[in-house]
C-alpha cells in the first residue's frame, strides 16, 4: 500500500494527497503562494511568498514571480501543469486592467543631458556623503545623468516623476548596483532585464527586473517618462506566448461560465 502525505497550503488551506513518488510542491497549485524558507544569505525567513507577476522566458516557458511579504525578496518558480489557470491568467492580465498612463500622452524634454566637473582634489561635504555614505541614495535623489549601456539612450533625471531614476526609460533595462535599495553596495553590476510587470496594491506599476549575471530578481516603480509601448509590450508578453494552448483557455473559460 502506497504511503500518502497530505499537503496543506498555509495561505489558502487547499489540500492535496501526495504519494511517495511526488515531490513537495514549491508553491500552492491553487493560490500560487509559497513559503520563503531562506533568504539570499541563507538565513531563515519563513515569510509568505505572494505571486506578483508572470515571467515568459525565451523558451516560452512561464515562471511565477513571487515576493516575500516578510522580507521583500523576490524569486521565481516554474509554473506546473497542476497550477490554477484562472489564477495564473488573473495575475498575467492584472496590469492590463489598471494602465498607469492615458492612451494619449505628450512628452516634452525639459532638460538636456549635462554635468558639472569637479576641480581635482576638492569635494564639498555633500559630494563626500554621496561617495562614502552607503545609505545616501535611500534618502536623497540621484541627479546624475547617464547613458544606457543596453540601448545607448541618454538618460537625464528630469521627467522621471520622482527623485530616483533607476532604469532606462527607453528600453526599461537597469543595472544591478544595489544589494538593498539605494545602498550601491553590489559588486555584480550586471544588466537587469525587464521580465514582467507587478501591479502594487495601490494600483501603481512596478517593473520586474532579473539580473542577467547573477539571477537576482527585484522591482522598480515605473517612471513618468517610461516608454509606454515598451511597458504595454512587457505587460502583454504572456498573451503572445504558446505556453497555454487555446484548448486550455477554452476549457478554462467554459468552466468559468459554468
Amino acid at each position: 500500500m502506497k504511503e500518502e502525505t497530505k499537503y496543506i497550503c498555509p495561505s489558502c488551506g487547499w489540500t492535496s494527497n501526495l504519494d511517495e513518488k511526488e515531490s513537495w510542491p514549491d508553491h500552492c497549485p491553487n493560490c500560487l503562494s509559497g513559503i520563503h524558507e531562506t533568504d539570499e544569505e541563507g538565513c531563515e525567513c519563513g515569510g509568505m511568498l505572494e505571486p506578483v507577476g508572470i515571467w515568459v522566458r525565451e523558451s516560452d516557458a512561464w515562471e511565477i514571480v513571487e515576493r516575500c511579504r516578510l522580507c521583500g525578496e523576490m524569486t521565481a518558480v516554474e509554473m506546473s501543469d497542476r497550477d490554477n489557470l484562472i489564477k495564473v491568467m488573473s495575475i498575467a492580465s492584472k496590469p492590463l486592467s489598471s494602465p498607469p498612463f492615458p492612451i494619449e500622452r505628450m512628452e516634452e524634454l525639459t532638460r538636456i543631458m549635462g554635468g558639472q566637473g569637479e576641480e581635482e582634489g576638492k569635494m564639498n561635504r555633500e559630494n563626500k556623503k554621496r561617495k562614502y555614505d552607503k545609505k545616501y541614495f535611500r534618502t536623497h535623489p540621484c541627479m546624475d545623468p547617464f547613458t544606457c549601456k543596453v540601448c545607448g539612450w541618454p538618460v537625464v533625471p528630469a521627467g522621471a516623476g520622482s527623485g530616483h531614476r533607476n532604469h532606462c526609460p527607453n528600453c526599461l533595462y537597469s543595472l544591478h548596483l544595489d544589494q538593498e535599495p539605494g545602498d550601491r553596495a553590489s559588486d555584480c553590476h550586471g544588466r537587469m532585464e525587464p521580465i514582467g510587470v507587478w501591479v502594487r496594491k495601490n494600483g501603481e506599476w512596478a517593473i520586474l527586473h532579473r539580473c542577467q549575471r547573477c539571477g537576482k530578481i527585484g522591482s522598480n516603480r515605473i517612471a513618468a517618462d517610461d516608454n509606454p509601448m515598451k511597458l504595454m509590450a512587457l505587460a502583454m508578453r504572456p498573451f503572445g506566448s504558446s505556453a497555454i494552448s487555446r484548448e486550455e483557455i477554452r476549457d478554462m473559460t467554459a468552466s468559468m461560465e459554468g
